[in-house]
């Protein structure tokens, strides 16, 4: 219905649908088309503007060919690599445009998320790309050219704004402090080869502490601060591991998830969808397991591992010994507590009874009260 009125639109007689061929249906495929377009263009001068506002039909020319975009209806939004087209009511958009004149394009990216049709051109000094090649770690001024469509209105909307470009490859995007660190910031880059986005982090000078080469990047042991990372595999999957705050990645990127744990260690999940506690030297400590170990543990001597208990119907918490690498005590626990005293405080599962036990599971002969018993 909507796309009805899309189709029927032309230009001096030619459809939009027949004019641009095949649109691409998501953002990923809208995407991979600019990135075409960006390495067919990349190192070309912009020389003119024009289009037609009320038809929604822009054309970029370049040096030696042009870009036509054509927003439809919505998010709808066409491009044609060819000659340097111009249709219709014939406007010129340099003014809009002037600070990005006689600048090389660099990269052709999308503007907005998700689905929104929105394009920026990047444009540099015409020798910036091979020059940049040459002086790695460094960092200049890119202009960006940001065009959208007002289907409201019938206008075209061109936003200029200055991006800093690092190593010729890379245009940064955002960058935000990282809360509950010192000198931490969270850096989102474009990478232009690619057309991907990656996360990385810097100081406050903008000095690379870790850098741009993951798909994501969090804090997730602020005490230490250690970063979980993640990396795009070769079948689309999602990796994560671990790396410190000085760049040095401690787990490699090739775990399903991670959590680090308040003791010292990190726990991960494998391909099979099992749970192993590890160092931070990717050693294993413990597992596999199906259901892992309890995150809030209190000791890096030992982990409370988790086991369903059919007696009860639900998980429970067993004691193991790091050193041996044992399971001392069974899972019959709700709750565990390792105590300054080398015991333990526990909830038995099955009767609720609180009680104070060694590692092995036995109970103690204590004065037991709401003093003995510690809660967390």
């Amino acid at each position: 219905m909507a796309m009805a009125k899309n189709v029927v639109r032309s230009i001096d007689g030619v459809s939009y649908e027949e004019w641009f061929g095949r649109e691409p249906g998501s953002a990923s495929e809208f995407g991979d088309l600019l990135r075409s377009f960006s390495e067919a263009l990349r190192g070309e001068w912009l020389t003119a503007v024009r289009g037609n506002s009320e038809q929604g039909f822009c054309s970029l020319f370049f040096e030696k060919t042009g870009l036509a975009v054509w927003f439809g209806g919505g998010d709808r939004c066409k491009l044609r690599h060819s000659s340097q087209d111009s249709f219709g009511k014939d406007e010129n958009f340099i003014e809009q445009c002037r600070q990005v004149f006689g600048k090389s394009l660099l990269a052709i990216y999308p503007g907005g998320r998700n689905a929104s049709r929105s394009i920026i051109f990047l444009f540099g000094d015409k020798m910036m790309d091979s020059e940049h090649r040459k002086k790695r770690h460094e960092t200049t001024k890119a202009v960006s050219l940001r065009l959208s469509y007002n289907e409201k209105e019938k206008r075209f909307v061109f936003t200029v704004d200055t991006v800093d470009v690092r190593d010729g490859v890379y245009g940064v995007m955002s960058t935000e402090k990282i809360p509950m660190t010192q000198d931490s910031y969270k850096q989102r880059v474009r990478n232009f080869q690619d057309g991907q986005m990656y996360e990385g982090l810097v100081d406050v000078a903008g000095k690379v502490k870790i850098p741009p080469v993951y798909r994501y990047i969090h804090l997730a042991d602020f005490t230490r601060e250690l970063y979980q990372v993640s990396v795009m595999s070769g079948d689309g999957q999602l990796l994560v591991g671990a790396c410190a705050a000085d760049g040095r990645l401690l787990i490699p990127c090739q775990y399903r998830d991670l959590y680090c744990l308040k003791v010292g260690y990190a726990m991960v999940m494998d391909q099979n969808n099992h749970f192993w506690v590890i160092d931070y030297d990717d050693n294993a400590i413990f597992g596999p397991s199906i259901y892992g170990v309890d995150i809030y543990g209190n000791t890096d001597k030992y982990l409370f591992y988790i086991e369903y208990w059919e007696d009860v119907g639900f998980e429970c918490m067993g004691i193991y010994d790091v050193a041996s690498k044992t399971m001392t005590a069974p899972a019959e626990y709700s709750y565990i507590k390792y105590r300054d005293d080398g015991m333990f405080d526990v909830v038995v599962a099955r009767d609720r009874r609180r009680a104070v036990g060694d590692r092995f599971g036995n109970e103690q002969d204590l004065l037991f009260s709401q003093r003995n018993f510690k809660k967390r």
